[in-house]
């Protein structure tokens, strides 16, 4: 299918940046869900 080795490179080089990409961006949901719970917790201890 993939003949030249440099289009295999570019498909290759793309599917680890876009994993990359949605790794990072479930790690920063995380941490965004993580701290708006945090925040809500603070929110009832002031109560």
């Amino acid at each position: 299918c993939f003949s030249t080795p440099g289009i295999r490179n570019a498909f290759l080089l793309t599917y680890i940046f876009m994993k990359s990409l949605c790794e990072t961006h479930l790690i920063f949901w995380k941490l965004e869900t993580q701290s708006s719970i945090m925040k809500q917790f603070s929110m009832l201890d002031n109560v």
